[in-house]
């Protein structure tokens, strides 16, 4: 062995390898001999025992030819199987690591802000700046915004949303509506009644069939437009971050 050549574990038992081998040639051998002898029987028994010992090593070439011929044949076919025919073989093996690891723990909370990679919602305007905060105005389709946030799992949760009035609105409880995962929430506001940028609470309950997958917000809220020039847009409350977080 040269110096490059890798040395074998010190646990490989090659010995017991190729015994292990040659068992299983062994009674390769033997599953196919055996019916062959079994029908030979009757005229091998007749014969005197010299011509008896040449006629079961013949019996038993045949079936090592038989056993040589099937192991070809199950070689060449191997090399004509398809990726799918392999999967449907051994699916195990073509599974990434990754999807085969236990998944992470659920995190306590998720946060959602204006320029995440990761939003997903309609009827939002792109991210705005005043170069100190950050939102999306709602309004782009008409009074109804939506939200994708990444789910928590089941349990008692609590969502904070910060968002921002346009053009010296004030927040209307009675024509704002939240609806998360097809179910109405009350939307409760915890900042003062004139605040130019409202935060509000809600707490919901996910069922566990119900917190498989993301948690869906559906924001109904009124537009709002300039009362003397400028934006000419008609616009709904921005949003500016939202949190959801298990409630203690």
């Amino acid at each position: 062995m040269s110096a490059d050549t890798p040395a074998l574990p010190a646990a490989l038992d090659l010995a017991a390898l190729r015994r292990a081998d040659a068992l299983v040639a062994e009674t390769g051998l033997r599953l196919r001999a055996e019916p062959i002898l079994a029908r030979l029987a009757p005229t091998l028994d007749s014969l005197d025992p010299a011509l008896q010992a040449l006629g079961r090593h013949l019996a038993e070439e045949i079936a090592r030819i038989g056993l040589a011929q099937e192991t070809l044949r199950q070689e060449v076919a191997a090399t004509r199987r398809s990726r799918e025919d392999w999967v449907k073989l051994d699916p195990l093996s073509y599974i990434p690591g990754s999807r085969r690891a236990e998944a992470p723990p659920l995190p306590d909370s998720v946060v959602m802000t204006p320029r995440a990679e990761n939003f997903a919602g309609a009827g939002w305007h792109g991210p705005e700046s005043d170069g100190q905060r950050e939102w999306r105005w709602s309004g782009h389709s008409g009074d109804c915004a939506t939200l994708l946030l990444p789910g928590l799992g089941a349990g008692r949760l609590r969502l904070t949303l910060h968002m921002i009035m346009p053009f010296g609105a004030r927040w209307n409880t009675e024509r704002s509506t939240l609806v998360i995962n097809a179910t109405p929430v009350a939307l409760k506001p915890i900042s003062p009644p004139d605040s130019g940028q409202p935060v509000l609470q809600a707490e919901f309950d996910l069922v566990e069939d119900a917190a498989l997958g993301p948690i869906s917000l559906v924001l109904v809220m009124p537009r709002y437009t300039a009362p003397t020039g400028g934006d000419t847009r008609a616009l709904g409350p921005g949003f500016m971050r939202v949190e959801i977080a298990r409630a203690d």
